[in-house]
């Protein structure tokens, strides 16, 4: 389960990344990112609960 948070966790840094650059067109990459990391908070007590 660590591995799915870290996982999030990269995706949101490289969207915030490319956000930053402005790439991405249409797509907002900086929401994408934020979904990233909410997901990421949301499954901190799945984690713990093992």
């Amino acid at each position: 389960m660590a591995v799915v948070i870290l996982l999030l966790l990269v995706a949101a840094a490289v969207l915030a990344v490319a956000h930053a650059f402005g790439v991405g067109g249409r797509v907002n990459l900086g929401w994408l990112a934020i979904a990233c990391v909410i997901a990421a908070v949301w499954t901190l007590p799945a984690l713990t609960a093992f």
